[in-house]
C-alpha cells in the first residue's frame, strides 16, 4: 500500500504545525484499537508533541500492559468525561484510529464532531464517512489499523529509527485483529510483522500476555457460553450465543472477558455465521463473524445498528433477551446467509429456541 505524496505531505505539515493532539478510537476498544492509538501516540511523543489518548469506555484487562506509562495513561471518557472535555478543548487536532465514523465513538464522537479543529482518521474499515474528517488514511484491504499505522509512520519519514515504544502495540494489534494471523492476512501483513519482530517485538511474550493471561472464572464462563448458551441454526449454517447480565455476574465478568467467544463456533464445520450477544446495562452488544462469502457487514448495518468488515462486524440492540431469537432469525432470513428452501420464519424461530 502506498499513499499519495500529497496526503502524506498534508499530514506531515499538520503534525509539524500543531503541538497538542487527542487520539481516540471506537467503543469497546480491542487489541487493534489500543495498539493503534498507543503506537501513534508514541510516534507523536518522540516528536515532542503533547498527546492525550482516550477511549469511549473500558478496554479488556489483558491489554493493560500496553498502558504502562504513569504520566500518559489512557483516558476512559465514560469515567473521566470532564477531564477528556478539557483535553479536547486544549487540542490542536484530533486523530481517530480504527474507526470509520465519529458515531462509532458515541458520546465521545459527538463531542469531537462539535470541535472546529482538524480531524484525521487512520483506519481499515470499509466505507469511511469522509464528511467526518479533514484527512483520511483508510485501506480496507489491510489486515488491521495497526498495519496501516506502521505504513503511515514509515511514509511520513519524520523519525529514525522507528520508535521502539510503538513496536509492541503494533504487533498486538495485527496479531489480535487477524485472529492470530488467521483472517485477512496478506504477504504484506507478514512482512510488516516480520519487521516488527526485527525491531524487537517478542512474539512469545506477547502471545502469553494476550492469549494466556485470562482468569479461571473467564475460562469457566467461556465453557458455560459454549455448553449452555450456544444455539445452532443449521438451515443457515449459523450459531449464536447470548450472555445476560445475571450470567456475567455469576462468573465475575470483567471488560473483555467475552473477547474471542464469537470465534469459537467458527470451529464447527457446519457453521459459516457466528453471532454473540452480550447484555450491558444500556444495550445488548452484538459481535458477528462469517466465512465462505457471507457478508456480516451488511447484516450488522441493516439489523444491528452497526457494521464493520465483510467477515467481522458488530453493533448493538435495544431490546430484551426474550426478543433476541426473533430478531436473529429475521436477520438470517432476510440476509444472504445460506438457508434450506421451504422453511417458514416461524419454523426457523422454533428450531432456534428448541435446539
Amino acid at each position: 500500500m502506498s499513499y499519495k505524496s500529497l496526503e502524506i505531505e498534508h499530514l506531515r505539515h499538520l503534525i509539524h504545525s500543531r503541538n497538542t493532539f487527542v487520539l481516540a478510537t471506537h467503543v469497546h476498544p480491542d487489541g487493534d484499537a489500543i495498539g493503534a492509538i498507543q503506537a501513534f501516540a508514541t510516534f507523536l511523543r518522540v516528536l515532542g508533541k503533547r498527546v492525550y489518548v482516550m477511549v469511549p469506555n473500558a478496554y479488556p484487562d489483558f491489554l493493560a500492559f500496553l498502558d504502562r506509562s504513569k504520566e500518559d495513561k489512557i483516558l476512559i471518557y465514560k469515567y473521566k468525561q470532564k477531564f477528556c472535555t478539557l483535553a479536547l478543548r486544549e487540542a490542536d487536532a484530533v486523530i481517530c484510529l480504527d474507526v470509520n465514523a465519529l458515531n462509532r465513538m458515541y458520546a465521545l464522537g459527538e463531542e469531537i464532531a462539535s470541535l472546529s479543529i482538524p480531524k484525521v482518521v487512520i483506519d481499515h474499515h470499509p466505507d469511511p464517512v469522509l464528511n467526518d474528517f479533514d484527512l483520511t488514511f483508510s485501506d480496507s484491504e489491510m489486515s488491521s489499523t495497526c498495519e496501516v499505522v506502521y505504513r503511515v509512520i514509515c511514509a511520513l519519514e519524520m523519525v529514525s529509527p522507528f520508535p521502539v515504544g510503538a513496536v509492541e502495540p503494533l504487533y498486538v494489534g495485527i496479531m489480535t485483529d487477524t485472529n492470530n494471523f488467521f483472517h485477512t492476512v496478506s504477504a504484506g501483513t507478514f512482512e510488516v510483522a516480520a519487521q516488527l519482530l526485527r525491531l524487537g517485538a517478542s512474539k512469545e511474550e506477547i502471545q502469553q500476555r494476550v492469549f494466556g493471561a485470562f482468569t479461571e472464572k473467564r475460562m469457566r464462563f467461556m465453557a458455560h457460553a459454549v455448553y449452555n448458551r450456544m444455539v445452532l441454526v443449521r438451515p443457515y449454517r449459523a450459531a449464536y450465543m447470548t450472555l445476560s447480565l445475571v450470567e456475567q455476574e455469576q462468573f465475575g465478568f470483567r471488560p473483555g472477558d467475552s473477547e474471542g467467544f464469537v470465534n469459537i463456533p467458527m470451529n464447527i464445520k457446519e457453521v459459516d455465521v457466528s453471532m454473540l450477544f452480550v447484555e450491558t446495562p444500556d444495550y445488548i452488544r452484538v459481535s458477528l463473524r462469517s466465512r465462505n462469502g457471507v457478508d456480516v457487514n451488511e447484516m450488522g448495518k441493516r439489523f444491528f445498528n452497526g457494521g464493520g468488515h465483510k467477515q467481522a462486524s458488530g453493533g448493538r440492540l435495544f431490546c430484551t433477551f426474550a426478543e433476541l431469537p426473533g430478531i436473529i432469525m429475521q436477520a438470517l432470513f432476510e440476509s444472504e446467509a445460506p438457508k434450506e428452501q421451504g422453511q417458514t420464519m416461524s419454523e426457523l424461530v422454533n428450531q432456534s429456541v428448541n435446539s
